[in-house]
């Protein structure tokens, strides 16, 4: 039983580590354009909103694909991560508003669906 628990912990950390290795890649890579200058200043803030969604989009997809069954399931496990984790840094940096919860929200959506796909897209050995 504690393998069985090991074993489905460990897609988690995996998934989880896609997430934030995707997420500082992306955003080594949005440091770069705007130390060059390389985009403009109206873009900013959709790069900002977006490359967590294309990690987490990632991630949960890669999850769904290791999955057994119920893909939505293990979506919002690791959407439950991310946003606790988040919200640490959040409350730690920041104050906790509105728009955080909305974005929350996306953000918990987003790895539901990329579960679900992900999930649909695994090849079936028959």
């Amino acid at each position: 039983i504690l393998f069985i628990r090991w074993f489905l912990l460990k897609r988690l950390f995996i998934s989880l580590g896609y997430f934030l290795l995707l997420l500082f890649l992306l955003l080594f890579i949005y440091t770069i354009l705007i130390y060059f200058d390389l985009i403009s200043s109206n873009m900013l803030n959709f790069i900002k909103f977006i490359i967590p969604l294309i990690s987490i989009l990632f991630s949960s997809f890669k999850l769904g694909k290791m999955s057994l069954k119920k893909g939505y399931l293990e979506g919002i496990k690791l959407a439950c991560v991310i946003i606790v984790l988040f919200s640490i840094i959040v409350l730690l940096f920041d104050k906790f508003r509105i728009r955080s919860i909305i974005y929350y929200f996306i953000l918990f959506i987003t790895s539901f669906l990329g579960a679900m796909i992900g999930i649909n897209r695994k090849k079936v050995s028959s």
